[in-house]
C-alpha cells in the first residue's frame, strides 16, 4: 500500500499525537526551522522539526522501503 507508513523516508514517532493517534516523521527533506518568541525580552528560540504525517497519508514522493 502506498502510504507514509510504508515509505522509505518515513519514521514512526515514538510518542503518539495529542489526539492519541500514531504519527510518522517524514524524512524526505531536511527538517524545517521554526522560530518562536519565548519571551519579549529574549531572542527568538529556534527549533528544527520534521513534518508529521499520519500513517495512512501519502504524497507524490513515496519510495518503497528497503
Amino acid at each position: 500500500m502506498i502510504s507514509c507508513i510504508s515509505c522509505h523516508f518515513s519514521k514512526p514517532k515514538e510518542e503518539d499525537g495529542e489526539d492519541g493517534s500514531a504519527y510518522c516523521e517524514c524524512r524526505r527533506y531536511p527538517p524545517k526551522i521554526l522560530y518562536f518568541d519565548s519571551d519579549p525580552e529574549s531572542h527568538h528560540v529556534q527549533y528544527a522539526v520534521w513534518p508529521e504525517t499520519k500513517p495512512d497519508d501519502w504524497c507524490g514522493e513515496w519510495k518503497e522501503e528497503r
